[in-house]
């Protein structure tokens, strides 16, 4: 689906109409564009901000309604503490908007009336909506005819995509991804195309609306007059009170009828002379969409020459592939190991060297702590044994040495 047209910008919408002079002098003072433009700016700023507080009032408005009703309703056990914050903070911010909005508001009602164009000449106006129709027609068939186009070039794509094949797979190898962001391109293409065509075609019923508008104004006023007419003549049958009737009838309704006519002249006269520069900024847009669809159609030749290329490529792949399987490689001759040997050995040798010679290492130092915490062991074992046959014999020897006393001698029986 297209995107949306963008909307109009302040100095495309159409300024309002104004009130018939009826013979009155008009002003010789007149703003230049610049400063006509300049109003018309400001004047919309104030209209956006205030649509914009107003918005923002309302849904803060219901905001506050909802969190009063949830505190009315709310159980006993319930702490309001956050929503009456929030209720006291949302008032707040509506008392201020609602000053901002009021000022804004008498802003617009205070500001003096609106800048009009002086009006053109209505044969110039009706020119330039002849050559603005014909433009609007040459540039829909253009598109068409592009739209067309580029739908035939992506059903070719698609048709040539369905049938997976080692061209199909290898396609996304060549040219850097070539085909990948052609197809990418097309899609943006297309969509490009169709929200053109959509804003010409919705042209061209805004252009077809305003002449029925226009039509069935001039019929509503001639049904208007024809039905009062009617009723004037078959108001009496006498035809002298009948002429009388229909005289001061005609007297009394001039007066309203001369100013409805005005008033609907100088409203169709200044829609038809706003639509004359919306006419003139929209073939500025089309020449410029023209000068776009003639890029496009030459990024359609390159992308097509691209293909073409690609496509030629595939098949240069395709034909080597084709003989590459036809006619395989003799596979390669095996290398003998005197030769592998010396390769491996110098890469090898030194890395197991260097991790046998730390196991080593490690190996030694471990049985070394283990030997000396075996030894400690068998000493701190042994030491208390030898310690208690030492003691012994150093008293035994001390006995043998001593002289001999009667008592020490047994005794007698």
């Amino acid at each position: 689906m297209s995107p949306p047209p963008p909307p109009p910008g302040p100095s495309a919408i159409p300024p309002p109409p104004g009130p018939p002079t009826l013979g009155l002098k008009q002003s010789k003072y007149e703003l230049s564009t610049e400063d006509r433009k300049k109003i018309w700016e400001q004047r919309l700023s104030l209209w956006v901000s205030w649509a914009r507080h107003r918005t923002s009032i309302m849904s803060r408005e219901e905001r506050i309604n909802k969190v009063q009703h949830i505190l009315h309703t709310a159980p006993p056990s319930y702490s309001p503490a956050s929503r009456l914050e929030e209720l006291e903070r949302l008032k707040k911010e509506q008392n201020v908007e609602e000053a901002e909005f009021k000022m804004i508001f008498n802003k617009i009602i205070e500001s003096d009336s609106w800048p009009m164009v002086p009006r053109p000449e209505q044969g110039i106006v009706e020119n330039r909506y002849a050559d603005m129709v014909k433009l609007v027609d040459t540039l829909s068939k253009s598109i068409s005819e592009l739209n067309i186009s580029v739908k035939k070039m992506r059903e070719d794509q698609s048709a040539t995509e369905e049938t997976p094949t080692v061209t199909s797979r290898k396609r996304g190898r060549l040219s850097d991804g070539g085909l990948d962001n052609f197809t990418f391109n097309v899609a943006e293409l297309q969509e490009g195309v169709s929200a053109v065509e959509n804003q010409l075609h919705d042209l061209q019923n805004s252009l077809l609306n305003h002449d029925n508008d226009i039509q069935a104004e001039v019929v509503g006023l001639m049904e208007n007059r024809y039905d009062e007419l009617e009723a004037a003549r078959n108001a009496g049958t006498d035809p002298e009170a009948q002429f009388r009737q229909l005289s001061t009838i005609k007297l009394s309704t001039m007066e309203k009828q001369i100013e409805e006519v005005a008033l609907e002249m100088a409203d169709v006269i200044n829609r038809s002379f706003t639509e004359g520069e919306d006419h003139e900024q929209v073939k500025r847009e089309n020449a410029a969409l023209l000068g776009e669809i003639n890029m496009l159609r030459a990024q359609v030749q390159t992308w097509e020459s691209r293909e073409a290329e690609s496509v030629r490529h595939i098949a240069v792949i395709t034909a080597a592939l084709d003989d590459y399987k036809s006619h395989p490689a003799a596979p390669p001759v095996p290398i003998a190991p005197e030769h592998l040997r010396p390769h491996i050995e110098s890469v090898v040798l030194p890395v197991i060297r260097d991790t046998v010679y730390t196991m080593i290492d490690e190996l030694r130092a471990n049985l070394q702590q283990t030997m000396n915490q075996r030894e400690m062991e068998i000493y701190g074992a042994l030491y208390d044994k030898l310690k208690l046959a030492g003691t012994v014999s150093e008293t035994v020897v001390a006995r043998m040495q001593s002289p001999l006393t009667a008592s020490s001698l047994p005794a007698s029986k």
